[in-house]
């Protein structure tokens, strides 16, 4: 085994380079001139004439033994297929940089990957990199380790200088592969049948952007002579992504390219002035099975608004919810999950686990503007298709969570969300308004005040009574399962609300975590009471109705008119609007392999 090389100076005499890839492509120049000339993609060959520094006899017959090789023991005849034997090439290049330059270096992973796929041992256990070995794994898709992203980045040098070479060789052949029908990916370099990659957008300030943010995988002379991707790092196009092409940790995001269909291109996925003008559904359909409770609905589906709230896009204040929800005996099970991603809430919901309630699920709903939310009637909607399918109330253990956008929140905003819900004074009021009492899922604590938020990860310097103290507050805001849950970057999550689909209530707890947010906004921390907060809900009534109803209720008010049971959003929005027309983009969710163009069968010619 290679692993077992101790002394890197035997190892260096057990390795031999005979034919370095110069000579190599100067004998096999024939071959790819007839296939140049006959514009083919496969071709029949004396196995010697394409592999002329490969033995045939070194490969026993379970090795030659596969469907996709086409080898002819009888006359030793081998079909080539041109995308994987240029692709073979290129990695033969590869590979004798790589070795020849780091062979006074440990073996690695990698090292050892490339010595067991692409080198061949005599009987004297000299390794001989083999371009026939190359090839034959190459053509079972058994190479494609060499290009993760890991690996990509680690031996940038290397790629760049077979990419060079193998432009090289088709330059001096005057070779335009597109002929045959074949392209070049420009994230890996390898070539592909044309259906297998796809184009990508070409537009100047996504190249520039490329360059900019310093993506190896893209040197200047790929985009100058091509700008293609295999269809595994497009999203919303093939049938599986084998790798994403770049990972930011500090932002917690992969970067790919979504195909786009209006365009018939994929597009960079941080490309936000393209993908803004053409909103993509990137997820597949689940066939009715539930996601994991991990999936990040938020990464994956686009948030929603109103259009002229897209000039403040990024600082708009958008609320998230998560209904925990159990199905009723009408429920149809077999399909009911599918529904409501694919019809009912299509682009706008997906349903996943979740182990704390008993025969139920989780419906997490994208982020989504209150004016996007009071316009559509979504809840409303949504009840009138579910009533007699799913139940929430009645059950033990079920909740309702709104996440509100920290961004157009300061430290000092949240630090009065956080005692207002906390405090002993506001208790039996957020007991009724939510219709839960705090619980091990929902835990209040009236020691909290607005100063506290700035303790969260702040370390004291010694152990006194104060800090301990410090310590404790530390503990219960690092807890997830508080009321106000403050751990997550981007949103604050408010956990105190009692599961519920009926409309109407959900429009009140919308409300409710609408107005706290612009009441916070514009009063000082010592009016953080309720009463106060009822007057100036009471100013905003227009705004916010259900939640003014059930101050109504909660004063014991007199000869106040309730709201009509057939009462919506929609028409009192317009009126606000002045009856301004405009359309609220409709999105399809992914369910399945889109429409696309096979690669025909190989003929054998």
């Amino acid at each position: 085994m290679v692993s077992t090389f101790k002394d890197i100076r035997i190892f260096k005499k057990q390795l031999d380079f005979k034919y370095n890839s110069e000579e190599l492509s100067r004998h096999i120049f024939s071959p790819l001139r007839l296939m140049k000339n006959k514009k083919q993609l496969s071709k029949k060959f004396k196995f010697i004439d394409v592999f002329p520094t490969d033995d045939i006899k070194t490969f026993n017959s379970l090795f030659l033994k596969v469907k996709e090789l086409q080898y002819n023991e009888e006359n030793r005849e081998i079909t080539i297929i041109l995308n994987h034997y240029l692709n073979a090439l290129k990695i033969y290049n590869f590979c004798e940089e790589y070795i020849e330059k780091n062979i006074d270096r440990p073996i690695n992973m990698l090292k050892h990957s490339i010595l067991e796929t692409c080198f061949t041992i005599d009987k004297k256990d000299i390794y001989k990199l083999s371009f026939f070995k190359i090839y034959r794994y190459l053509i079972s898709d058994q190479l494609t380790s060499l290009f993760s992203q890991n690996n990509i980045q680690e031996c940038e040098l290397y790629h760049k200088k077979s990419d060079t070479f193998i432009t090289g060789i088709l330059n001096h052949l005057k070779f335009n592969v597109s002929k045959n029908n074949i392209l070049p990916c420009s994230i890996t370099g390898l070539f592909h049948r044309k259906n297998d990659v796809l184009q990508i957008y070409n537009d100047r300030l996504t190249f520039n952007e490329i360059l900019y943010n310093n993506h190896i995988f893209f040197n200047d002379y790929k985009i100058i002579s091509n700008s293609y991707a295999h269809k595994f790092f497009v999203k919303g196009y093939g049938e599986k992504r084998i790798y994403f092409i770049d990972y930011d940790e500090d932002e917690n995001n992969e970067f790919n390219f979504i195909y786009v269909k209006e365009l018939k291109y994929c597009v960079a996925s941080y490309d936000e002035i393209t993908l803004s003008k053409y909103p993509q559904i990137n997820i597949d359909s689940m066939h009715n099975r539930l996601r994991y409770h991990d999936f990040r609905i938020h990464k994956e589906l686009p948030k929603q608004m109103l259009p002229h709230e897209k000039k403040n896009e990024k600082d708009n204040l958008y609320l998230g919810l998560e209904i925990e929800v159990g199905y009723t005996n009408k429920c149809p099970h077999q399909k009911i999950h599918k529904l409501i991603e694919e019809e009912f809430l299509q682009g706008l919901a997906i349903c996943k686990s979740d182990g704390s309630i008993d025969n139920g699920f989780e419906i997490n709903l994208v982020p989504m503007t209150f004016d996007y939310i009071k316009n559509t009637d979504l809840y409303f909607k949504f009840f009138d298709k579910v009533k007699d399918y799913l139940r929430s109330y009645k059950m033990p253990n079920t909740g309702i969570h709104i996440h509100v956008s920290k961004k157009p929140l300061t430290i000092l905003d949240q630090g009065k969300i956080l005692e207002f819900i906390n405090s002993i004074r506001n208790r039996q009021y957020i007991i009724k308004l939510s219709q839960r009492d705090p619980n091990n899922f929902c835990q209040v604590n009236d020691t909290l005040k607005v100063k506290d938020i700035l303790k969260k990860d702040r370390n004291p310097k010694h152990y006194d009574r104060e800090n301990q103290n410090h310590r404790n507050i530390q503990n219960t805001l690092n807890d997830k399962y508080q009321a106000v849950n403050i751990l997550n970057n981007e949103t604050i999550e408010i956990r105190i609300f009692k599961g519920n689909i009926v409309p109407q209530t959900i429009s009140r707890f919308i409300e409710f975590t609408h107005c706290l947010v612009q009441f916070v906004k514009n009063n000082g921390s010592d009016k953080m009471f309720f009463r106060y907060f009822m007057e100036y809900a009471k100013k905003e009534k227009i705004h916010y109705p259900f939640l003014n109803e059930f101050h109504n209720q909660f004063n014991i008010e007199k000869d106040v008119k309730e709201l009509k049971e057939n009462f919506r959003y929609s028409s009192k929005f317009k009126k606000s609007l002045r009856n301004v027309a405009y359309d609220i983009p409709q999105l399809n969710i992914f369910t399945g392999k889109p429409k696309v163009k096979k690669n025909r069968k190989i003929i054998n010619r």
